[in-house]
């Protein structure tokens, strides 16, 4: 494969693997714990992979190292969901209610996200604020634009 389509491959799965958080598919009854923690742990490494790879891009120095390691947990953060997946039989209430907590603490998570790369960003030359810019827009060097199917 090439290795456009190897970024894209990559950047798909990290926004399917997103989607699906790992205390969501602990508390999934339908997903036995022994399938659920191989999927965590791919999901951290493909993670891992990715921040790697941009931190490698970007070229990090020693001086920017607080900034990034910041910005890492940030990120990692936001895959975790405090939320309690209420019973399958519960009520349109309960069901409504814990999908507005989910929501509340995903918009908490982002917005510790984007503090988090706006303190990077003051950290990094403006050639490697343009290429996180580059990375974080689109996932991958092409990007999701209308041009290729994308909302944005």
């Amino acid at each position: 494969m090439s290795s456009r389509l190897l970024r894209t491959f990559d950047a798909l799965s990290v926004a399917l693997l997103a989607s699906l958080s790992a205390a969501t598919l602990a508390q999934n009854a339908t997903v036995p714990t022994s399938v659920a923690r191989p999927l965590q742990q791919r999901f951290a490494d493909l993670v891992q992979r990715r921040l790697d790879h941009l931190a490698q891009r970007l070229q990090i120095r020693a001086d920017q190292q607080d900034a990034w390691q910041a910005y890492e947990r940030a990120l990692r953060g936001s895959f975790a969901m405090s939320a309690r997946r209420p019973d399958v039989g519960a009520d349109a209430a309960t069901w409504a209610r814990y999908r507005a907590d989910r929501a509340a603490e995903r918009a908490r998570q982002l917005a510790q996200e984007a503090d988090a790369i706006a303190a990077l960003q003051k950290a990094l030359s403006a050639a490697q604020a343009q290429t996180l810019g580059q990375a974080l827009r689109s996932g991958s060097e092409h990007g999701r634009g209308r041009e290729h199917g994308g909302r944005y």
